[in-house]
């Protein structure tokens, strides 16, 4: 686990061509805490340009944050990546919707639809 300045916590592992960044916000506070700046970081250390971020912890978006969150998207969409968000509640994955951010920040219920995407899977 990797700890950073502003008390976010990152637990990292890769999985199935992506890199899966599971964000453990310091607290209460974590809608005032910058997030994007470390993030950027880790993501560029790490030379990747898929990424799932794992934000089932939090207990909803602010303004800033979600500000943290376009930030990060446009670090990856820099480098060619895609960015997806995985955990959000339903009042979350709305919010995206209502402020027209569904496609820039998309958003699925759990990990492996985010790693699968829009594509169901294949029977085998």
């Amino acid at each position: 686990m990797n700890a950073v300045q502003t008390g976010w916590e990152f637990e990292v592992r890769r999985g199935e061509g992506w890199l899966v960044i599971e964000c453990l916000p310091p607290d209460r506070r974590a809608d005032r805490t910058p997030l994007a700046k470390e993030l950027c970081e880790l993501i560029d250390r790490c030379l990747t340009d898929r990424v799932v971020l794992e934000m089932h912890r939090l207990e909803g978006l602010s303004a800033l944050l979600i500000n943290e969150l376009l930030a990060v998207h446009r670090f990856v969409d820099g480098k060619g990546g895609l960015l997806r968000l995985s955990g959000l509640g339903d009042d979350d994955r709305t919010l995206l919707e209502r402020l027209g951010l569904g496609t820039i920040l998309p958003s699925f219920h759990d990990l492996e639809e985010a790693i699968m995407g829009c594509f169901a899977p294949k029977p085998r």
